[in-house]
């Protein structure tokens, strides 16, 4: 008898992958314990990182604040006399 062809979009597939991944993981309470650590560690730097961000973010708000602030009152004294004046009613 023939030997079957495997079909070539079978070919790279594993059907019993499916079994093999719902699996429930086994570890040592010291492996558990590891994992945790370092599942914590992780959030503490992704927290510290947004933090980090964030203060950032804040500090170049604040620059850019303290930048406008001082050249409004330079751009006002420098804009001409005719733009200061408030012009005249008009007679209708």
């Amino acid at each position: 008898m023939a030997r079957p062809v495997t079909r070539t979009k079978n070919s790279s597939q594993r059907p019993g992958q499916i079994l093999l991944d719902m699996k429930q993981k086994r570890r040592t309470s010291e492996q558990k314990q590891l994992d945790d650590a370092d599942a914590q560690r992780e959030r503490e730097e992704a927290a510290a990182a947004r933090e980090r961000g964030i203060k950032r973010l804040a500090n170049i708000i604040s620059q850019t604040q303290n930048e406008e602030d001082d050249l409004l009152p330079t751009l006002i004294n420098q804009a001409p006399s005719c733009a200061r004046q408030p012009s005249p009613p008009l007679n209708s």
